[in-house]
């Protein structure tokens, strides 16, 4: 009886010790696998943060050279409206000259 005893607590023992160092094994390999991930997400979440860090920049100085476009295009848009306004007022004059030298001619002859 003793043996059998003996053997079966020694195969118990040796199995007990056996999960116990699987399971170890196991909880090391899931720290293991949780910090790979931890430090997956954080790359992750930092390239994206990157990506949309350089996308605001490039959309900002679109914006920025959209505007001087604009800026150039209203002085543009000015300039012309200035020089329209000369030129009506040259046509204005030259009328205003022709028809002074029109009624001229007729009261001269």
């Amino acid at each position: 009886h003793t043996s059998i005893r003996d053997a079966l607590q020694n195969s118990t023992h040796a199995i007990v010790k056996q999960v116990g160092q699987q399971t170890m094994k196991l909880d090391e390999d899931l720290r293991k696998l949780t910090a790979d991930l931890k430090g997956d997400m954080k790359e992750r979440h930092e390239d994206s943060l990157q990506s949309l860090t350089q996308r605001s920049s490039e959309l900002s100085a679109k914006l920025d050279t959209a505007i001087r476009m604009q800026r150039a295009c209203d002085e543009a848009n000015e300039k012309g409206r200035e020089e329209v306004r000369g030129m009506h007022q040259e046509n204005k004059a030259y009328q205003d000259w022709m028809r002074e030298t029109s009624e001229e001619t007729k009261y001269r002859d």
